[in-house]
């Protein structure tokens, strides 16, 4: 494809919206950084919110996204344990970037997504970190969720599915199931009122 440009009618200025690699990567350094940074034409997408998203719950000050705005991102050169299940939403790169810079810390951490991410293959992240010592529960995992929480039977946590409106639970561990239990997965014993329409994946 040529693109010619007519020299009497074309603009001073053209801007092309943010790339969402990249975006995703500033974001994640940004929050690794110690003080202030400010990102400009950063994509507003919901990938990129994610990533938002789970670094604020690991101590990261950032700023809205929203196009055509400078992102703020305030790190403090480290991240910090959250008691919240890490949601990636549907963010592939969210989830395989941050399994990497969370083995590097020395806290438990767990990562989930929606129903596409959790389908989609996480094990050429979690083989190399294994090889190099992190340690992923489960040993090698290929989906989501991966990690542990530090939580005993009787205590809680705040679970935060946000994607623009904080939708939030308080989760309580009723108990743990011992190995070689028949339960495949999580269960949900008691719930109370309705999910928003937009999350038509709610299991619930």
């Amino acid at each position: 494809m040529r693109v010619r440009p007519d020299p009497e009618n074309s603009p001073n200025m053209i801007i092309v919206p943010g790339d969402k690699s990249i975006t995703h990567r500033a974001l994640l350094l940004a929050g690794m950084a110690r003080g202030r940074s400010e990102i400009r034409g950063a994509l507003a997408s919901l990938d990129a919110r994610s990533t938002a998203r789970v670094l604020r719950h690991l101590g990261v000050a950032v700023g809205p996204i929203a196009a055509g705005r400078t992102v703020t991102v305030i790190g403090r050169g480290r991240f910090r344990a959250s008691p919240n299940v890490l949601h990636c939403g549907n963010s592939g790169t969210t989830a395989r970037l941050l399994l990497g810079l969370l083995a590097a810390h020395g806290f438990r951490a767990t990562l989930t997504g929606d129903r596409s991410l959790r389908r989609r293959p996480m094990r050429r992240v979690t083989e190399p970190l294994s090889l190099m010592g992190a340690q992923c529960t489960p040993p090698l995992a290929d989906q989501l969720p991966i990690g542990t929480l530090p939580l005993e039977p009787g205590q809680a946590m705040q679970l935060v599915y946000d994607f623009g409106d904080n939708w939030q639970f308080t989760v309580k561990l009723e108990r743990i199931e011992p190995p070689g239990s028949k339960a495949k997965g999580p269960r949900i014993l008691e719930s109370h009122g309705t999910a928003p329409s937009q999350y038509q994946d709610w299991e619930g």
